[in-house]
């Protein structure tokens, strides 16, 4: 794959001679079917971060190092720093009643406090949408892949199992190449 980002008018020339290239070659034996996609430098870093942040929970889970109880808690948890989980509140079109008779059953169970809580938020429409990592910006996604590497470093995740992958993540980091 051929990456050039167009800053400068040199760079647009370099990418149109990468294009003739291909060009030349459409019909010959050595001809590889080539896909160009022009993006903006943000959408650009956009991938190069979406990329990161995934690779990097994936290692942190992986390595079982975390101290989250699932992966999706782990996800969620990373997204809320990046400012992309929203809450909403909707009517639920329970009647008052039926928000009493279930209150009243919820009473009598023997729930946490945190779950206990969940369900009062619950009966009032209380929703949590997730947005997509995608749509962080450049400066909070950049703020919470640090914030990951900094929970993967004190966890000890370079000890894990997949601590080789780790360091080779933090090598393409440090060089700018993921």
């Amino acid at each position: 794959m051929i990456e050039i980002v167009l800053t400068t008018v040199q760079d647009c020339d370099d990418a149109i001679k990468e294009i003739e290239k291909e060009r030349r070659l459409i019909g010959t034996k050595d001809h590889k079917k080539q896909v160009f996609i022009m993006k903006g430098i943000d959408a650009y870093k956009s991938d190069k971060q979406n990329r990161t942040f995934h690779k990097l929970l994936e290692l942190f889970w992986d390595s079982a190092y975390s101290s989250y109880l699932c992966y999706d808690s782990m996800r969620r948890k990373f997204k809320e720093i990046a400012g992309l989980v929203k809450i909403e509140y909707r009517n639920n079109f329970i009647s008052d009643e039926g928000k009493l008779m279930i209150w009243n059953a919820i009473k009598g169970l023997a729930l946490s406090k945190d779950d206990r809580k969940g369900a009062i938020e619950l009966l009032r429409g209380r929703i949590e949408k997730e947005g997509s990592w995608a749509d962080a910006t450049q400066k909070k996604a950049t703020r919470t892949i640090k914030m990951i590497l900094e929970e993967m470093d004190e966890s000890g995740v370079i000890g894990s199992k997949v601590g080789k992958e780790y360091g080779e993540v933090l090598e393409k980091l440090e060089s700018n190449n993921y």
